[in-house]
């Protein structure tokens, strides 16, 4: 990854998902900061007018020289440069005045690097904080309370290890949305957006600026951007922190935007559920987020979080059931979980839940089986597992497939009968190599 024809436009390309920090972050960061370098060195070169290899040095214009040509004062252009022609004198001058532009690219361009690297770094950070937990046997003795299972302890345990686990690492990822809302005007954006992307003019709506203001602060809790959470005190451990908190964390004003003039609004995790069950209406298709659905690529798994329900509801939920855990305050940082231990949507999910997720395992319950999983009625009232990716999703590269829900569509689409919006959505699909299927 850090061969010498590695650029920054290369990194803002690459998504990488650290499992946990240290030499991968290590040579990551000095990859950036090499590259970085090295693309400055270059815009210095262009910037300072330096003249061409064939050029013969002068005292005007010697290879050293960092003053850029200077466009008002022709008379020095030949002395500066005495035997370039007139063309090549202008081609020089032309990039000696985009010099500023290109500093500001190249600024733009290490900004954007670092903070993908920082949004990475939330993930490896996560696991290194639950890398001396030990979640699963308590997860099993919940499970052999709460389910109980038929089999002998034995059998019950590779159950619990092999198919309760595995019937969630094999669920698919899934994204409920209005077909309208996605495909009703006809520019599509080339990735999904998350609440921060699409912010737009200050609002002065309570109703607004409340939800933008709790959906930073769950976001800033979970993902730990504010660095609160201690797992180890290393240096590259705090430089990894700092770094997070510098692109991720911010505050929101009374007008419902962003204060930190260095957060970068993609580095923001996008939503969805864990679709187990492989409902036909998706995930949270009777969670009133849509009945249309896209279907995620296997590796965003790995560059993703879960919640055993609803991210906004999570505190409340396990607050009511303390006693459960020995009347300890579990909160939504503790429970969030990672692919790779997946047994805490186990220890901390509803009683609902965890029998749901048995009957699939077990076999009792089809996968498909089912529009949609029942509604809880005990508290939290709703019923999927969340997950939040904190990676791009590109329609072009991270989507499987798309199911379209024909009740949401339009009976015109931009002025055309209704059949012109199922067209353009089989010719977006189409472009993007994306599966496509409608239903009812």
């Amino acid at each position: 990854m850090c061969g010498n024809l590695l650029t920054v436009c290369d990194l803002l390309e690459v998504e990488t998902t650290q499992s946990a920090l240290g030499d991968t972050a290590s040579t990551a960061y000095a990859c950036v900061v090499r590259t970085v370098t090295a693309e400055k060195m270059w815009a210095r070169h262009v910037r300072g007018g330096l003249p061409h290899p064939s050029a013969h040095s002068s005292t005007h214009g010697s290879r050293h020289s960092r003053r850029p040509p200077s466009v008002t004062h022709r008379r020095n252009d030949s002395a500066t440069f005495p035997l370039l022609g007139s063309r090549r004198r202008r081609y020089i001058r032309s990039h000696a005045n985009r010099g500023d532009d290109l500093m500001r690219a190249d600024e733009f361009e290490t900004e954007a690097a670092l903070a993908r690297l920082a949004r990475n770094n939330v993930l490896g950070l996560r696991n290194i904080a639950d890398r001396h937990l030990d979640l699963k046997e308590r997860a099993f003795r919940r499970f052999m309370r709460i389910c109980r299972p038929h089999e002998s302890n034995q059998q019950a345990r590779r159950l619990f290890e092999t198919r309760m686990l595995g019937v969630l690492k094999e669920g698919r990822l899934t994204i409920n949305f209005n077909a309208d809302t996605w495909f009703g005007n006809g520019r599509e954006p080339s990735r999904v957006l998350n609440l921060f992307d699409r912010l737009g003019k200050p609002t002065h709506d309570p109703k607004i600026v409340k939800d933008r203001w709790y959906r930073n602060d769950v976001e800033m809790e979970f993902g730990d951007y504010g660095g609160r959470a201690r797992s180890g005190r290393s240096h590259p451990l705090r430089d990894a922190r700092r770094l997070v908190a510098h692109f991720c964390a911010t505050g929101m004003n009374r007008v419902g935007l962003p204060t930190s003039p260095h957060f970068q609004p993609w580095v923001r995790p996008r939503y969805g559920a864990l679709d187990f069950a492989y409902c036909q209406g998706g995930g949270a298709g009777g969670n009133g987020y849509g009945k249309s659905y896209a279907v995620l690529k296997e590796h965003i798994k790995h560059a993703s979080t879960f919640a055993h329900t609803d991210s906004f509801k999570v505190n409340k939920d396990l607050a009511a059931r303390s006693e459960e855990y020995g009347g300890h305050h579990i909160t939504l940082h503790d429970a969030i979980a990672t692919y790779f231990n997946l047994e805490k949507i186990l220890l901390y999910c509803t009683p609902g839940m965890l029998r749901q997720i048995y009957l699939y395992a077990s076999g009792q319950r089809a996968r498909g089986s089912t529009y949609c999983l029942p509604p809880d009625t005990t508290g939290v009232k709703v019923n999927y597992i969340e997950f939040h990716a904190h990676a791009d999703i590109r329609f072009d590269r991270d989507i499987a497939a798309i199911v379209i829900s024909r009740s949401e569509m339009r009976s015109t689409f931009l002025g055309l009968p209704w059949n012109a919006a199922e067209r353009h959505i089989r010719d977006f699909a189409q472009e993007k190599s994306i599966r496509l299927s409608f239903i009812a």
